[in-house]
């Protein structure tokens, strides 16, 4: 009796500290999720699901074929459906952003006539006469 009482209790307090929340895809596409040590679901176009997570528990998905955090679980999500398409739509918008934030310019081949750059992202490089010797970031 003793032992059933603890493990009511701690199955009791576990199921307290979860956050229940909805995840919706409004899309007409399937949306793979990872959430590390839980599970990888896979939230089928035009659906709900409704999830129940630690705080701190965070939740990755693949943008442009690398693991993106989407969100991390606050008590804020308590109750609430959350639109990941969306979601997923505005996370594609700061990466953008962040990326397009990313590209400097820097010297290079300074022993040549013509001065050259290269103007550098963290997946290309492309090169460019230097219409002038200094060279700001941008």
């Amino acid at each position: 009796m003793k032992r059933l009482l603890i493990i009511l209790s701690l199955f009791l307090s576990i199921n307290l500290l979860a956050v229940s929340f909805t995840l919706r895809n409004n899309s007409l596409k399937s949306i793979p999720l990872k959430i590390p040590g839980v599970m990888n679901p896979n939230l089928s176009p035009m659906s709900n699901s409704g999830v129940g997570l630690k705080v701190g528990q965070k939740i990755f998905c693949q943008i442009e074929g690398k693991k993106v955090l989407l969100l991390t679980v606050t008590e804020d999500l308590k109750d609430q459906t959350l639109k990941v398409d969306e979601l997923i739509r505005e996370k594609r918008k700061e990466l953008e952003v962040a990326k397009k934030k990313s590209v400097f310019l820097f010297p290079h081949h300074s022993q040549l006539t013509d001065m050259y750059c290269a103007a550098a992202t963290k997946q290309h490089v492309f090169h460019c006469k230097a219409p002038h010797p200094e060279w700001h970031f941008s």
